[in-house]
């Protein structure tokens, strides 16, 4: 029985609690395997931990820094915060000390939960922390014996909180007393180009984009979804309030790194992922298959081709007629490759979610041929998350859908994309000048560059503030660009620079491992340097030869390391941050204009 009636978060927990008796909600690392965890049982500790947290001071209005990698615990605390009546301040736990100044500042929290003591190090060292905070949550290890603020472990809280019927009723109050439009959560952008802004959303925001989602896609009681993207992240945690709803079971693992064992293990039929998840994921298995021997390699480059022509046919590929290819073929292809594939996901997957960034259509395409419908969208936080979606039935390769029901799109006469519905931003907190910029008669100005065919669906082009403008005049958008030179097993990265400058060049990360195993096909055993960029120049030879004049890469110089949140150039959502980057390698683009002139 779906839960979106619920009109708050809160509502939406106690109702997941006390409705649902036995039923497992969750599946969690214990003890070097998982255990399943009944929703009533989750419940539970959300109550113990908000009377906690009650009792140190935290009141309604009030703010709290969630610090945590994604994990069983972290959905416990954003609904002991929110049952609280304050508002939840997630963080990616892979931001260093430095960016966490600029949220502290901002929201000026009074508490903070974190996960373990190396985030703990973290935050005491951000400037501003210690002035602050007024106490720190603990969830795993040991507080250090010396901190500015005072160190409470959630186990030894949580012990002493169980409340009592006046407590009980006093918290029951609180939670009555929030309203659909009252304020969840303050949630910092990426920050591609600007300082990050806190976008302000409500619980109506989310429960909407959590009712919208829940009727683009079949998330039943029968679903297992691996968690596998942070929880900071909007479109996660919407995600995982729908399954949370419609009586399905959200699984959690060890990490990014551990994702094969982890699928194994809890088999899930959902996963939500971007698209350097699904790069990496197929990067792996091509990786794999050359190890095998160069045959092979070989054979594995004519199952991609074969998986893409099938995946043309859509996500539903396998339940319709395929064509003049005997079967006896097709299933060679599944049996070499296309099977150990699915069954590294858990075998079991029904389909996949790719969103945050623009997905490589060649891929999309190789995993709906190999059976792992993967199906694309769009969002960004200010929208609630979640915009557009391809749906089983409704799929068109190259795009992001048509909009979620409830969503209107627009685009403007510059090809900005237009939002309008129920998951839009309340604004940003603290900055009445960007909400009024980006709001507009309630319709959200995304930033985004897109288009939309006659059948309703939204293909994304770029984004405003990264278009070009070259010294000549002429505006591009360096995205379709870039995604096109990625679309190369042999490129990893690809960034266009061009902006006041008389024409376009690039920084490439090629994707070593498989360049080198081409190189060595072709029988270049121990391939230098400038082998390695003689392959990428024919990737950038045939993208340019598609691209008109002004368009072309003229130039371009390998970049030594990948993008990195701890550099400052990727965002914690793994989008490239091209200021930063442009910052930290203004020699090398400095260099390649210089060579070109000479």
């Amino acid at each position: 029985m779906s839960l979106l009636r619920a009109r708050t978060l809160p509502e939406l927990a106690e109702l997941a609690g006390t409705e649902r008796p036995g039923a497992v909600g969750f599946i969690a690392p214990w003890e070097g395997g998982f255990r399943p965890i009944a929703y009533e049982e989750w419940w539970g500790r959300i109550e113990r931990l908000s009377a906690a947290l009650r009792g140190s001071g935290l009141l309604p209005g009030d703010r709290a820094l969630l610090l945590m990698e994604t994990r069983y615990e972290w959905l416990i605390c954003d609904l002991a915060i929110l049952c609280c009546g304050a508002w939840t301040v997630p963080l990616y736990s892979s931001l260093p000390a430095a960016q966490l100044a600029h949220p502290i500042a901002d929201s000026t929290p009074r508490i903070a939960i974190v996960s373990r003591p190396e985030l703990l190090a973290r935050l005491l060292a951000a400037p501003g922390a210690a002035d602050t905070l007024r106490a720190v949550y603990l969830l795993d290890g040991v507080p250090p014996p010396v901190s500015p603020i005072p160190i409470i472990p959630v186990s030894e809280a949580c012990d002493g909180a169980r409340p009592g019927a006046a407590e009980e009723r006093a918290l029951r109050e609180i939670r009555e007393g929030i309203g659909p439009d009252d304020p969840s959560c303050i949630i910092y952008t990426s920050g591609t180009s600007t300082a990050p802004k806190g976008v302000l959303l409500s619980h109506a925001n989310i429960l909407s984009n959590a009712r919208m989602i829940a009727e683009a896609l079949p998330i039943g009681s029968s679903d297992r979804c691996l968690a596998v993207l942070p929880l900071a992240h909007s479109l996660e945690r919407t995600a995982e309030y729908a399954t949370i709803a419609a009586g399905g079971v959200l699984a959690y693992g060890r990490g990014i790194e551990s994702l094969a064992r982890d699928a194994m293990a809890v088999r899930p039929t959902v996963l939500l992922g971007v698209p350097r998840l699904f790069e990496q994921i197929l990067s792996t298995t091509r990786g794999a298959a050359r190890e095998r021997g160069r045959l092979a390699g070989w054979l594995f480059e004519i199952a991609e081709s074969v998986a893409e022509r099938r995946g043309g046919r859509g996500p539903r590929m396998s339940e319709t007629p395929t064509g003049p290819v005997p079967r006896q073929v097709r299933d060679l292809w599944d049996r070499l490759f296309f099977r150990a594939l699915r069954e590294k996901l858990g075998g079991q997957v029904r389909w996949l979610v790719s969103g945050s960034a623009p997905l490589a259509r060649r891929e999309a395409l190789f995993f709906c041929g190999a059976g792992l419908p993967l199906l694309e969208g769009y969002g960004l936080t200010e929208a609630g998350s979640a915009v557009s979606v391809n749906r089983l039935d409704r799929w068109r390769a190259g795009t992001v859908g048509p909009p979620l029901p409830g969503v209107e799109l627009r685009i403007a006469e510059d090809g900005e994309i237009l939002v309008r519905g129920p998951g839009v931003m309340r604004g940003y907190y603290n900055q009445e000048a960007a909400t009024r910029e980006a709001l507009e008669e309630g319709w959200l100005h995304t930033g985004d560059l897109g288009r939309l065919d006659n059948q309703g669906f939204l293909s994304l082009t770029g984004r405003k503030k990264d278009l070009i403008v070259t010294s000549g005049g002429k505006n591009i958008s360096p995205a379709p660009i870039e995604d096109r030179l990625k679309e190369s097993p042999w490129i990893e990265e690809a960034v266009v620079f061009g902006d006041r400058r008389p024409y376009l060049v690039a920084l490439i990360l090629p994707d070593r491992s498989a360049t080198l195993a081409h190189l060595r096909e072709h029988g270049i055993a121990a391939p230098a340097p400038q082998d390695v960029w003689a392959v990428v120049r024919k990737v950038v030879d045939r993208v340019n030869h598609d691209l008109a004049p002004h368009e072309r890469i003229r130039s371009f110089d390998l970049l030594a390391s990948a993008p990195s949140v701890e550099a400052g150039t990727l965002t914690p959502t793994l989008k490239v941050r091209r200021g930063a980057l442009e910052a930290a390698c203004i020699d090398q683009l400095s260099a390649l204009y210089e060579t070109t002139r000479r």
